[in-house]
């Protein structure tokens, strides 16, 4: 069997481009810019770290510039080790569809999108819509047309900082966080989307978004650090 390449596609990326205007989401031509790029990361001399978004990437990007790690747009294919951490894709729409719930509102009326996701209408609408920006598309668009085989892979938990740290051989004392460090709106919204979504029976629909991508790239991992 072949090896599983993550197909990028820019222009499947500028489709989901979506922002909140009162209840309605109203599509915009060009991507709003949510700080997360596809294929961007940091290097050293031997190893590349690949950013993405929900995976804990803003805190390893901290601690990356703190150790004066270079900045790529995309990844350095010629010598470096390429690192990636991977999240299952149900939590990670989670974080993500918070996420844009409350940064996506062009009118910053958070009493109105606590209303919003209490009705099951919406909530069905966000799931069948599914990918709205750089936080909910799937993570393989993250990962360009890498060979899985040829990076090393990390599953997303509370310790995937330190043991990514650890294999990066960087000083252990990093940044005392956690993986999960969201706003309080954000983590509520979270909690009421996730039970929304289970009362309704709305997971394989959200999971469908995944199914060729990200479900098969995790199938696809033979080795987890």
């Amino acid at each position: 069997m072949s090896p599983f390449f993550c197909g990028l596609n820019i222009y499947m990326y500028r489709k989901y481009c979506y922002k909140i205007v009162k209840d309605k989401f109203v599509f915009f031509p060009e991507p709003f810019d949510t700080g997360h790029h596809l294929g961007t990361g940091y290097a050293n001399h031997d190893d590349y770290f690949l950013l993405i978004s929900k995976n804990a990437s803003t805190t390893i990007r901290r601690k990356l510039e703190e150790c004066k790690w270079k900045y790529y747009l995309r990844p350095p294919f010629e010598s470096k080790t390429i690192h990636a951490i991977v999240r299952d894709p149900f939590e990670r729409w989670l974080s993500g569809i918070s996420e844009f719930l409350c940064n996506g509102n062009y009118e910053k009326d958070m009493r109105e999108i606590y209303k919003l996701i209490e009705s099951k209408t919406y909530i069905e609408m966000i799931s069948e819509i599914g990918i709205f920006d750089g936080h909910t598309v799937p993570q393989t668009w993250y990962l360009s047309n890498l060979q899985v085989d040829k990076v090393k892979f990390y599953k997303f938990d509370e310790t995937v900082v330190q043991r990514l740290f650890e294999n990066l051989n960087i000083d252990g004392a990093f940044i005392d966080e956690k993986v999960s460090n969201n706003a309080p709106d954000q983590s509520e919204i979270k909690n009421i989307v996730r039970d929304q979504i289970i009362k309704h029976d709305l997971k394989e629909k959200i999971l469908s978004h995944y199914v060729t991508n990200d479900l098969l790239l995790i199938k696809s991992i033979k080795k987890w650090l």
